[in-house]
């Protein structure tokens, strides 16, 4: 799906499928921006959006293993790049990874990754005091535990909000609040969790220094999510976050798009 804009967005690929549509994306000189991924009935299905870009800064990398990730960021061969956006997903009892890394001038940027609620909360205060912002927040529910991947950086910032384990409607009612002060949605996870059958939502909020126009929307079927970004791209829209996630069997996805 191409546009005015030169912005292309697939979905429910495998990873194969995936692989191959992004190298032949790299090939046309677009880049990743976003990436999901979900288990939907041990069918593993990956999501992207990519853009035309004159100089492509991003690459991908590809782990079968949490620890493999962890060993990634501990020692980043390619210091000129930082975690850009990432997804994680169970695959043949594996919590497999995809991360997308971009080219930064700012390099002090990092990832926590695999932090039960527990240990992101004593990371995140711990990270609020050092003056840090956090970047980009997903979660994931693996084998009924929840997870949080988060990004930090010293780039400064307005002010950040972020809330977990939130039901649609507690979502609905801070994010309506929430833009009325001044926020925008900056990054959204929908997962289930062991103790609850109702999907829950994690979101990361960034205050704006100026007057900025986004729209956010969910439950969207695969169908509707394409129409949603062919519809805002062209005006000058880019995506700031895709998500996919499991109802009653069947894929639904959350996107976030801004005015760049």
């Amino acid at each position: 799906m191409e546009n005015k804009l030169n912005c292309y967005t697939e979905c429910q690929l495998s990873i194969s499928e995936f692989k191959s549509l992004h190298k032949k994306m790299e090939s046309d000189g677009f880049e990743i921006l976003n990436i999901t991924a979900i288990n939907n009935s041990d069918q593993i299905e990956i999501s992207g959006v990519w853009q035309r870009s004159n100089s492509i800064s991003s690459t991908i990398s590809y782990f079968d293993s949490s620890q493999e990730l962890l060993d990634s960021l501990d020692h980043q061969e390619n210091k000129e790049q930082i975690p850009h956006d990432i997804c994680v997903f169970e695959d043949v009892n594996k919590v497999k990874s995809i991360v997308v890394w971009k080219n930064s001038l700012d390099l002090s940027a990092f990832m926590s990754s695999k932090e039960t609620y527990d240990e992101f909360q004593k990371s995140f205060n711990q990270n609020v005091k050092k003056g840090l912002t956090l970047h980009s927040l997903k979660s994931f529910s693996i084998s009924g535990i929840d997870y949080y991947y988060a990004i930090w950086s010293k780039q400064k910032s307005n002010g950040f909000l972020a809330r977990h384990g939130m039901s649609e409607q507690e979502f609905q009612e801070l994010f309506n609040n929430y833009t009325n002060r001044g926020y925008i949605l900056q990054d959204l996870s929908i997962y289930k969790t062991s103790s609850n059958p109702k999907n829950s939502f994690t979101a990361l909020w960034k205050l704006s220094d100026a007057p900025l126009f986004f729209k956010t929307k969910y439950n969207l079927d695969s169908v509707a999510y394409k129409k949603f970004i062919k519809d805002y791209t062209p005006s000058g829209y880019r995506t700031t976050s895709i998500c996919s996630y499991n109802e009653n069997g069947k894929t639904l996805y959350a996107c976030s798009v801004i005015l760049s």
